[in-house]
């Protein structure tokens, strides 16, 4: 897993990436789609500040995310969340999704 996360260690706090590293997110959604032939793809994201606080911002996203299957057919599908960044780090140190499916087979 080192490789994958090593590129995230600059935008994440350390206690994000271990978080990440132990519930392997989102590798094993990568490697879910990967293992059955479909490739993501992330798209256009939108960001909202959903709560303030001295040290961090809170905000929600949307990310489109194309899902393309082995025979080259794409679906759609949306990844709602939210992302805390401490201001002072500028280092992400939450990130948190909404109940999601991928559409995989």
């Amino acid at each position: 897993y080192s490789a994958y996360y090593d590129s995230l260690r600059n935008l994440i706090t350390d206690e994000c990436l271990n978080a990440w590293t132990l519930s392997r997110e989102p590798y094993k959604y990568e490697r879910s789609a990967m293992d059955r032939g479909y490739r993501i793809t992330p798209g256009a994201m939108s960001f909202a500040v959903y709560q303030t606080y001295d040290d961090a911002v809170t905000y929600s996203f949307a990310m489109e995310l194309s899902v393309e299957d082995a025979e080259g057919k794409a679906t759609q599908t949306t990844v709602n969340g939210q992302i805390q960044i401490i201001t002072s780090q500028k280092r992400v140190s939450k990130i948190t999704y909404d109940k999601f499916e991928l559409p995989i087979g």
